[in-house]
């Protein structure tokens, strides 16, 4: 049971930061003020921290529960190995939403130029919805089925 709520906060989580960013470049862009910076650090930056403060209170809690090694790592890569599904999925949809002419297939949207910073940049629909698969299936194997 505590699988499926880790699972759920990690998908709300997902999605926050992908309306999130939306919201955040939208203005970004429309204010022509676009240098992916804040605070004198690259935005990405500040996504790997909370993504990492996120991380670290997932394994405490599963060390706590005495979650296996290989458990615990296989959960934490199926959780990164969804991200993109759900987090540039909103994205594209919020943007879509707040200026129809950016991103016309919203969710599904494939960028056909990579105008990211960010050091792995899963731009193809395709590509997302297959690890989307793969992680949460393998997620739900692994802790409801082993």
């Amino acid at each position: 049971m505590v699988a499926a709520y880790i699972l759920i906060v990690w998908l709300a989580y997902y999605a926050i930061e992908g309306i999130q960013d939306a919201h955040a470049f939208h203005k970004a862009y429309k204010a022509n003020d676009f240098d992916n910076d804040v605070l004198g650090l690259d935005i990405h930056v500040y996504k790997v921290l909370q993504r990492l403060c996120l991380l670290s209170s997932t394994i405490m809690l599963m060390v706590i529960l005495d979650y296996s090694y290989m458990i615990t790592l296989s959960n934490i890569l199926e959780l990164s190995v969804i991200q993109p599904f759900i987090s540039n999925g909103l994205y594209f949809y919020t943007r879509n939403k707040l200026d129809s002419r950016v991103y016309p297939d919203r969710f599904s949207t494939t960028k056909l130029k990579d105008d990211s910073s960010a050091l792995i940049d899963v731009d193809k629909f395709n590509v997302r919805l297959i690890l989307f698969i793969l992680g949460s299936t393998t997620y739900v194997y692994f802790n409801y089925f082993m």
